[in-house]
Parts: C-alpha cells; structure tokens; sequence
C-alpha cells in the first residue's frame, strides 16, 4: 500500500528544520598555525610511528623468556608468607616489598653502577621478581648476570637467557652490539635461520666472545651466500683482530659452497673442536680423512662427543639432566624448538659463565643426516704433506711471475712450523 503524497509532504515540511544542538564545539585556537609564505592555517598532530627495525632490541622485553625451570621460585609479595608467624598479617606491607614494587616499576632505568652496594639476597630477590613478570630484557639480563656470577652467588649455573627474533629486520651488526663482551663477562651463542649478505656475515667476526655459531639455511643450497671464501676471510680476521679466540663449535647446514676447502681454514680458529657441515657440498670427500680434522659421520650422538670434546675443570654448577630434559606440556610454545640446539650450548658451555643465546629467524624442518667433523692432533706425516703442499705452492707462484733476474736474491726454502698442542691443553684455555 502507498503512502499518500500529502502525508509524505507534511513529513517533510515537519523535518526541514531540525533541532538545532545549543553546545558549541570548544576549539583550541593554540593549535592552530599560520604559514607565513602562503598565508594558510593549519594544525599540527603528533602521532606515535610504528618500528621499522629492530634498533634498541635489547631493552625490549623479551614476552616469552626461556630459562632454567628452576628460575620459578615464589614472587616477592610472596615473601611475608614464608615467615612464620605472618600467615594471617594484615596491615600496609613492609618498606622493604615497597622498595622493591617501585623498582620493579621502574627496571628499564636500572644500571650496573646502581646494583654494586646492594646485598646479593635483595639482588636475588629483585631478579625473580622480575624474572616472574615477564619484564627481562637482554639489557636487565647482562646487568644481573655479571653481578650475581661476579658475587658467586647459588644462581651462577642457572643464568641462562634465550631470546628469538623470528623476523629481523635491521643488519645483523644492531644485533650483534649488544652481545659484545671484551672482558668475557658473558658467553655468546648465535643462531641464523634467516638471510643475511655477506658483509653482514664477516661483521660475526667482532664477535669476540662467540662460543658457539650456527647459520642454517632452509631453502635453495645453491643460493645461499656462505662459502668458503667467507671462511677464508673469517680466518684472515683471527690474525688480524684476534677474533673467535673461544669459538668452539661451528655449524654450516644446506650451504652448497662449503666445501672440504673450508676445512683448511678452519685449522686457524684456536680452539675450535666441533664442525658439523650437514647438507653441504662434502661429496667428493671420500677419503674421510683431512689433516687435522677426523670425520665422525652421524655414527656418534653429541654425548659421546662429550669426553672427547669438552673436558673442563670448572664445570660445578653443570647438571648433565638440566638441559636433556624433554618438554612437557603446558610450556611455551618456544620451548620445544631448539631443544637438540640448546643441548649442544649447554654440553659446550657447561655454565661456566653467564650464556646469551640469540636465534636470528624462525625453525624449520631439515632431513639431512649429521656431518661431524671432530679437530684431532696432526701426526708428523700430515704435518710434512703439508710442508711439501706449501712449498708446491710456493714454487706455482714463483714460476707463474716468470723468470727471475741476475739481482734477485735466491729464494729461500719455506718451512712451514707445526707446534703440536694437545686437545686439552687448548681446550683448558677457555675453562
């Protein structure tokens, strides 16, 4: 049925003029600016910018922190319940949970000048209770660590901090900063899952405090960027720089430039005792034998490596079960990705002193069978194959810039030296 026009009409006319609104809208003329050049008014908002990189990454907190189970004691507010006596206490709590409640507030602006004078139990104390919320970042951690290792307090072995960036976005050296330690304080290890160019990659060599480095690739071996020409370079950086002086372990998965030559240059890193080149291009060593170097294949697991490997004194606060322990549910969801990763950390390690473990880019699956490659003593034949080996060298170059003129001195005869140094003496260095 329509509506009669007349009726439509009056609607209308009863709606033209609405209601008019008696409040006037408060206008702030202060934010309002006039350009002087083109004589316009215009406003000005400040809005908050989105990151774009991961600059300052070590003061965020870390919203899904890994560490030794045993790290899940009772907070702080907690700590009146404990004495006996004040289970049913009521009234304000004490100066002592105030002052911590106004720390813990306040940990960004924490230094390490400012935990000096305080006693190791309140040291303790405000680390759990940060720990408990959530709040460590890698700065707290590195500020802590050093003063709890330094007081020889109970929590030395337990100092352990995990942290994953599954997307990077800025040059590994942001990443890398943060995690330099000249003085040895704390221990690093670092796990790359993602790309990075090779410049990127040479910048692993101000490291000086790396125990343990691992770069994976998931995708295409042929195209990934390590090879043994950045081997080689982090070579030349020992005798340069002193790099990678406690680098014990090392490596290399799904990258079709590593070849038996790498293995050459892996003789300079000092105490390097582990390689595992899994899923790169070892086909045509089929020997199983190199100077220096004796392949172990995937026949050994990584405890039966442990004597042989990783043979330290100051080792009493290590626990063999501590980081062999499956996980269980109702942990976070982090905690099962790296477990056979974290195993190795922990048997190289061997919380003898605070560890960071950073891991650059996400997990994945990888199928190709271990490639152990375990550093052993050169016997005297394999020290004299590679004297004549130099000297063959030496000889190609001679000959390949032509023949030398009367007034050239005579060429003198190039021995390379061999020191011998047993397995444990090098390895006793970093213990």
């Amino acid at each position: 049925m329509s509506i009669p026009i007349r009726s439509r009409r009056r609607f209308l006319i009863n709606n033209l003029d609405p209601k008019r609104c008696t409040q006037t809208i408060q206008k702030n003329y202060a934010d309002y600016k006039l350009d002087q050049v083109s004589g316009q008014v215009y406003t000005e908002t400040i809005i908050r910018g989105s990151n774009r990189d991961d600059s300052y990454w070590e003061y965020k907190s870390n919203l899904a922190p890994i560490f030794d189970p045993s790290l899940s004691t009772p907070r702080a507010s907690d700590y009146n319940k404990s004495k006996s006596g004040n289970d049913h206490f009521k009234g304000t709590r004490s100066l002592l949970l105030l002052s911590l409640e106004v720390i813990v507030s306040n940990a960004m602006n924490l230094t390490a000048d400012m935990l000096i004078d305080l006693p190791i139990n309140l040291v303790e104390m405000l680390w759990k209770e940060i720990s408990e919320r959530s709040l460590i970042s890698f700065y707290l951690w590195s500020i802590f660590s050093v003063k709890l290792f330094k007081q020889g307090s109970y929590m030395n072995g337990k100092l352990t901090y995990y942290q994953t960036i599954l997307s990077p976005k800025s040059p590994i050296a942001i990443y890398i900063q943060p995690l330099k330690s000249i003085s040895y304080e704390f221990i690093t290890a670092l796990v790359i899952t993602t790309t990075f160019l090779v410049p990127d990659l040479i910048e692993i060599s101000t490291l000086f405090n790396l125990v343990t480095l691992e770069i994976i690739n998931y995708s295409d071996p042929r195209q990934s960027v390590v090879s043994d020409f950045l081997i080689k370079a982090w070579s030349l950086c020992i005798d340069e720089k002193k790099s990678f002086q406690v680098l014990r372990m090392l490596r290399f998965w799904n990258h079709w430039e590593v070849t038996p030559k790498s293995l050459e240059y892996l003789l300079h890193f000092p105490v390097l005792t582990l390689c595992d080149v899994r899923g790169c291009n070892f086909e045509s060593f089929k020997s199983q034998k190199y100077p220096g170097w004796e392949y172990r294949g995937n026949d050994d697991s990584l405890l039966s490596l442990k004597p042989k490997c990783f043979k330290t004194q100051n080792c009493i606060y290590y626990n063999a079960t501590a980081s062999t322990k499956k996980p269980t549910q109702g942990k976070s969801k982090y905690e099962g990705r790296y477990i056979k990763t974290r195993m190795l950390i922990d048997m190289i390690c061997q919380d003898c002193a605070p560890l960071a473990c950073l891991f650059l880019g996400p997990a994945g699956a990888f199928h190709h069978k271990p490639s152990w490659f375990l550093r052993v003593e050169c016997s005297e034949q394999d020290n004299i194959k590679k004297s004549l080996i130099s000297q063959l060298k030496v000889g190609k170059l001679q000959r390949a810039t032509g023949p030398r003129g009367p007034s050239s001195p005579s060429p003198r005869r190039i021995l390379r030296q061999n020191n011998k140094r047993k397995l444990d003496d090098f390895l006793l260095e970093f213990s």
